[in-house]
């Protein structure tokens, strides 16, 4: 009988082992995944269930062009996920050639509630799904340094909600505004939807889509390849993006804290971390505006603690609100939300006790209180 080499037979035992380790699935991640999926298609049928025929059978027919099999997630911010999915070729989601690339993005708050759902496309080719997926995301953390390129965002009927775009010298951001109509055939009952730009200086610039009245749609445009279809009687007017069923995203709106100080000459100081304001667009998209590491120094004279507090939470919340306007009427980039939500804390600071100043230098020098900011320092939703 020939013998056999042990060494030979530990050798394979070896191999087979790593062999089994290398295939073996993931579990862990399996079950997100699993957990992710049906979060997006139980959205997706409230979505189904509360619209008409119609857009009903659009919203399925997305459904249906999701790739789950290569669903993939990364952290965005507060808890919530942003999760990319692709679309199947020749499903009538993606775009119409290779210099476009079109995925499916979805936004996941509270482990199984979706808050936007729509799709990208982007003529950025060069970057890998995951690389796609951080731009996405450096977008709305609004970083100033961004993947050159276009980005539009479509909603889960496959029409355009707005749109970036960024070149090595300039950044624009272009999305639906309505404006009354007040003149021509039409009475006044009537409402013009214009496609519009918002460019980084501040200038802006506007294209006419359509009009809505009653309900009903006068016309549609072509801009930039795309059509602009409104679907009035189901949404009385407009092709905005898909609107949430869930409004539980973990918010950090206003300010309610009462911050540790240091009496430093005529002055409290402190250093403020995570200085965070989350909000939703119009879109219904959340983007988050972040303060890392502060200095603020509020006049001492003629106050305590508590009202050095109180003084910097209702500048920073009205300065919060102005934005919200800005946004919501349209004057305002996005993407210049950050330095914008700066400059009014600063100003509004200083109005309301001169003397006052909020530095995005760093931390204050010497033996100051640090705040690390948390849910409790935002009052309560």
């Amino acid at each position: 009988m020939k013998k056999v080499s042990f060494k030979l037979f530990y050798t394979l035992i070896a191999f087979i082992t790593i062999a089994n380790a290398g295939c073996k699935k993931d579990i862990g991640n399996d079950v997100k995944s699993s957990s992710q999926e049906m979060a997006i298609n139980n959205w997706l049928q409230i979505q189904i269930a509360n619209d008409n025929s119609e857009r009903s059978q659009k919203v399925s027919a997305f459904q249906k062009a999701l790739e789950f099999s290569d669903l993939i997630s990364v952290d965005l911010f507060s808890g919530s996920k942003l999760i990319s999915v692709p679309l199947k070729q020749n499903s009538g989601f993606t775009a119409d050639n290779n210099l476009i690339r079109a995925t499916a993005i979805f936004i996941l708050i509270d482990k199984d509630s979706i808050s936007y759902g729509g799709i990208l496309r982007t003529d950025n080719v060069v970057s890998s799904r995951i690389q796609l997926q951080n731009s996405i995301r450096d977008i709305l953390h609004l970083k100033n340094k961004i993947e050159k390129g276009t980005y539009t965002f479509l909603n889960i009927y496959n029409e355009i909600s707005f749109e970036w775009k960024f070149s090595e010298y300039q950044s624009s951001y272009s999305t639906q505004k309505s404006k009354p109509k007040s003149q021509g055939r039409l009475s006044s009952d009537c409402i013009d939807w214009y496609w519009v730009t918002i460019y980084a200086d501040g200038s802006s610039s506007e294209t006419y889509l359509y009009t809505t009245c009653n309900g009903g749609c006068e016309q549609t445009r072509w801009i930039n390849g795309y059509l602009y279809r409104a679907t009035c009687k189901s949404r009385g007017g407009g092709s905005e993006g898909s609107p949430s069923t869930s409004e539980n995203l973990q918010t950090k709106g206003r300010l309610c804290g009462n911050y540790l100080f240091q009496e430093v000459g005529n002055s409290y100081t402190g250093t403020l971390n995570n200085l965070t304001w989350i909000f939703r667009s119009p879109q219904g998209v959340p983007y988050a505006a972040t303060f890392s590491e502060t200095c603020l120094s509020i006049s001492s004279y003629d106050l305590n603690i508590r009202s050095a507090s109180i003084i910097f939470n209702d500048a920073f919340n009205s300065a919060t609100r102005q934005v919200t306007n800005e946004l919501n009427q349209g004057t305002l980039d996005p993407i210049r939300i950050q330095l914008r939500l700066k400059t009014l804390i600063q100003e509004k600071l200083a109005i309301a006790k001169p003397g006052s100043t909020w530095s995005h230098a760093g931390a204050c020098a010497g033996w100051i209180p640090t705040n690390t900011l948390s849910d409790r320092d935002y009052c309560p939703l």
